[in-house]
């Protein structure tokens, strides 16, 4: 299973994607900018099998529905006191991005994930009557 972490840094989108032993990829960067952001969820949608984001960040979370990736979000504040904790706050974003696609293969941390269903477009929609 190929999971993805997304992570916000100040200037660009990190995403980080980890196999099932854990091990990251060289992290892939996008502008911060709705465009940028659509074109890097087509990609990962490709490419991994679920993606990880913290539950603050609503403007990624509802693109990354429309692109209809499998989404599971990670509870802000524990991530920020693990951030805190580890020392993350002071390395490369780059590592943030690490630990949100490893929480999703840590069963004692996956256990605090939101999975949500992707958008389905009324278009895409049988109606009932």
């Amino acid at each position: 299973m190929r999971v993805a972490g997304l992570w916000p840094a100040r200037a660009q989108l990190l995403a980080v994607i980890v196999d099932d032993a854990g091990r990251p990829a060289a992290p892939i960067s996008a502008a911060k900018t709705i465009e940028a952001a659509t074109a890097l969820f087509a990609w990962l949608d490709t490419s991994v099998d679920a993606l990880v984001l913290s539950d603050r960040h609503v403007t990624l979370i509802e693109l990354a529905r429309a692109a209809k990736l499998p989404l599971a979000l990670a509870p802000h504040e524990l991530l920020e006191a693990i951030r805190c904790v580890a020392g993350f706050t002071h390395r490369p974003q780059r590592q943030t991005a690490a630990l949100l696609a490893r929480w999703y293969l840590s069963p004692p941390l996956r256990r605090y994930l939101r999975h949500t269903v992707p958008n389905i477009a009324e278009r895409d929609q049988l109606s009932l009557l």
